[in-house]
């Protein structure tokens, strides 16, 4: 460890401390010495968290215009192509579109690390239907499910509107899909 500063007691009034106030002593420069070493530690994890927040939100705004590209191209060949497109390819570029949109959902959230290392994330929460957002997510995981096994959607008639932020609803089914990693 670095020798950062040295404690130096004096008593005008005599020449040595008794064996007790020594002892005293070396244990209250060795709690200063541990406490100066955590300090350090503390600083160090700070300074790193720091660099590895803003390297996320560097990968994140970087990753965030060509997804941005690619869902808005996917969004001009439907609308443009509309015509031309078999109902198979639409259907597939709308899934491209939506898992797009997710991951373009996840990069926002690496973003929102910066944010609230910072202290400035705000929460925008809306109202959305329950039973589209189970719709969606079978949608999105229908492709992957084998031969002879079924996935069912069962939402029952009481269950109406939520009101959460909707991107956070993909997130434990994206971190299990394969096709998210």
């Amino acid at each position: 460890m670095s020798n950062y500063g040295r404690l130096r007691l004096t008593a005008p009034d005599r020449e040595t401390f008794t064996r007790e106030e020594v002892d005293t002593l070396r244990q209250f420069a060795s709690a200063m010495a541990l406490g100066s070493a955590r300090y350090l530690d503390i600083k160090t994890i700070q300074e790193n968290t720091e660099r590895t927040s803003a390297f996320l939100a560097s990968v994140a705004r970087e990753l965030r215009t060509p997804m941005n590209a690619i869902k808005g191209f996917t969004n001009f060949v439907i609308r443009r192509g509309a015509n031309e497109l078999s109902d198979r390819n639409r259907e597939n570029l709308n899934k491209v579109d939506q898992a797009s949109g997710h991951l373009l959902a996840m990069i926002n959230d690496l973003l929102d690390l910066s944010k609230i290392e910072a202290g400035r994330m705000d929460v925008n929460a809306a109202t959305f239907s329950v039973r589209e957002a189970v719709t969606t997510a079978c949608d999105l995981v229908n492709p992957l499910v084998q031969k002879g096994v079924e996935l069912r959607q069962v939402v029952g008639p009481e269950v109406g509107e939520a009101h959460t932020p909707q991107q956070r609803l993909h997130q434990p089914a994206e971190q299990r899909n394969p096709v998210y990693r």
